[in-house]
């Protein structure tokens, strides 16, 4: 039965894109809420990379690239964004053509798994092509939201997915509000396996999504539409929990708290108050967000007097608090200090093999087994250096300048605060979730931010200040002459 609505699905946005291309790219975002399920086919046909979002993709570009010069296109951008945007690229490029010139520095860790290195074909396909497909969604969107009705669409059809992420992850954790079962361990054993997404993963996605549904309320024509824009922000809200995804928790918590402090100062009443009753009423919240804090919930290395270092003076346990990381991020230091200024290429952790340099015994097999430093802001700086490191955090610097400024204006109308109040939640949430998963190179769980992105900078206010407008002699009217014989004129 999926599998025929899927089918009727993709036949149906099919259709649609030869109508409309950007109304086609709508429908297909809300397939990512369920592309990584493992129901839905990789391959359609077994073919590999033939999965309903690669098809779609294919479908709306070419629809695209037929009407395109039917539809106008005037595009300002900030000099100093697309310099950086610019560099962002080149920078990408040059990280990827490093990996392919140093391909058998990969033997090490593939070696380990006793998996065969990937081919330089297999490296072009995982580490180009399916990165750069992810940032087309938001190519098009710049050339498709031409108009306030479009802008609202693609608003829209993003927050769409968030609810479908939202549904899915509190249908699957029910057993944690109705049975009691540990909230931790469900989440990182049942929404990998049944959604596809890692917990991280949901919650930073599902942080942003959540405050989303507040800047869009004001885009609402009815009672009905912004009732259900409240409800979208209780199924979001509750969902992040549900992740047990403590980096999720803080996005929520520090998007809520940007969005406040620059506008909605009177959600101060309401705001904590709210987060303390979702807090205290989903089972094993607390719990989750104090594991490390006390002796009770030390981990097993701590438990079993192993000195790794990691309980600090207050008796914190910071291997627990950081799933393992804070030993991880030690020898991830050394690898840095190797290559500071560009780094290694993509896949720098895996070119240095830097899992290998852990003791298994010391800091347990799920760390010494991963394939990423378990944060892109290292990440970024082990394939890229700091060059990438200080290119990329001036780009999203100037980026959510950009939107503070628009979301805090007084004269901002409605449209321009669900675009910036977007873009704000997306980043940040993005961006607090980066510092414990992730990665700064495109990327499948960041195509919603780059789509809010790619609207804002190149958003256009419908506002224009009287100075602006040099209307033609002929045309001025004085306000002194009398409505009456103003048709002399």
């Amino acid at each position: 039965m999926r599998v025929v609505l899927l089918i009727s699905y993709l036949i149906l946005t099919i259709l649609i894109s030869f109508k409309d291309w950007y109304k086609g790219l709508c429908f297909a975002i809300p397939i990512l809420a369920v592309l990584e399920r493992r129901d839905i086919p990789r391959g359609l046909f077994n073919i590999d990379g033939l999965n309903p979002y690669n098809i779609l993709l294919v479908f709306v570009l070419f629809s695209f690239f037929i009407r395109r010069e039917k539809e106008p296109l005037n595009l300002t951008l900030d000099p100093l964004i697309k310099k950086l945007l610019i560099a962002y690229i080149i920078l990408f490029f040059i990280a990827f053509l490093r990996i392919l010139f140093r391909q058998q520095d990969l033997a090490d860790f593939y070696d380990s798994r006793n998996i065969p290195i990937p081919s330089l074909l297999d490296l072009t396909k995982d580490e180009f092509i399916n990165r750069v497909k992810w940032l087309v969604p938001g190519a098009l969107m710049i050339y498709g939201c031409n108009s306030q009705a479009r802008m609202k669409m693609g608003l829209s059809s993003m927050l769409s997915t968030g609810v479908l992420l939202s549904l899915q992850v509190i249908s699957r954790m029910l057993p944690t509000l109705i049975e009691g079962e540990d909230l931790g361990d469900r989440a990182l054993r049942v929404l990998d396996q049944t959604i596809g997404y890692h917990r991280t993963d949901l919650g930073g996605v599902l942080a942003g999504f959540a405050w989303v549904s507040l800047c869009l309320r004001g885009l609402s024509e009815s009672r009905l539409a912004r009732t259900m824009c409240y409800g979208a922000f209780v199924a979001c809200t509750v969902a992040l929990f549900l992740t047990g995804s403590r980096a999720g928790y803080g996005a929520w918590i520090l998007c809520g708290t940007i969005l406040i402090v620059i506008r909605w100062k009177k959600l101060i009443l309401i705001g904590p108050p709210a987060a303390l009753l979702i807090i205290i009423s989903v089972p094993g919240v607390m719990e989750r967000m104090t594991v490390g804090f006390t002796e009770e919930t030390y981990s097993n290395h701590a438990l079993k007097g192993d000195d790794l270092g990691t309980i600090d003076d207050s008796g914190r346990d910071l291997y627990q608090i950081t799933s393992g990381r804070i030993v991880l991020w030690q020898v991830v230091f050394k690898e840095i200090r190797a290559a500071p200024i560009f780094g290694h290429g993509i896949l720098g952790f895996r070119s240095q093999a830097i899992n290998l340099q852990l003791n298994q015994e010391e800091s347990g097999a799920a760390i010494s087994n991963v394939g990423h430093s378990h944060s892109a802001f290292l990440d970024l700086i082990v394939d890229g250096g700091f060059v990438s490191f200080i290119v990329v955090m001036l780009l999203y610097f100037l980026i959510m300048n950009k939107a503070r400024k628009m979301f805090a204006s007084k004269s901002a109308t409605p449209m321009d605060i669900a675009i910036s109040g977007t873009a704000i939640s997306m980043v940040v949430s993005q961006l607090i979730g980066y510092s414990a998963q992730g990665t700064f190179w495109p990327h499948q769980v960041a195509t919603f931010m780059y789509c809010s992105i790619a609207i804002l900078i190149f958003y256009k206010s419908p506002k224009v200040s009287v100075q602006e407008v040099q209307p033609e002699k002929a045309d001025i009217v004085p306000k002194t002459i009398p409505l009456w014989s103003r048709s002399r004129i």
